[in-house]
């Protein structure tokens, strides 16, 4: 948007009256040159947000089955440890052409889910298994 590399917008609950409460922020990142600049940047942004839900979306998929292009480790290594701590709903990407989800995170720390190691739908905070 505008020319920049990454950036974020925001759609709300009521349209773009009620921009200042709840609604969704969405992140676009740069995974083809994810910078220091960047995720300084990433984290503020994520960190300052109040949206109900956050998704982020870029190329390089974090987790993938596909055969050509694989996972994107070291964007992974980046990326996951700020989606989990500033509680990301949704992250998307690109790049190959198969689809491949999570499985449901425990809810081990997860607020407002049921007791630790129940199946949690909303992925907060709890760690994978």
């Amino acid at each position: 948007m505008g020319g920049e590399r990454y950036y974020t917008f925001r759609a709300s609950k009521g349209g773009i009256s009620k921009l200042t409460e709840g609604g969704v922020r969405f992140f676009a990142l740069d995974t083809d040159y994810l910078d220091e600049p960047q995720i300084d940047w990433l984290e503020k942004e994520l960190s300052s947000s109040t949206s109900d839900w956050k998704i982020s979306f870029f190329h390089h998929p974090l987790y993938s089955s596909g055969k050509t292009h694989g996972s994107a480790l070291e964007t992974r290594a980046v990326l996951e440890p700020l989606f989990v701590k500033y509680g990301v709903s949704a992250a998307f990407s690109g790049q190959t052409t198969s689809t491949s989800a999570s499985s449901p995170r425990r809810a081990a720390s997860c607020t407002g889910c049921p007791a630790p190691g129940a199946r949690c739908a909303r992925g907060t905070s709890a760690p994978r298994t």
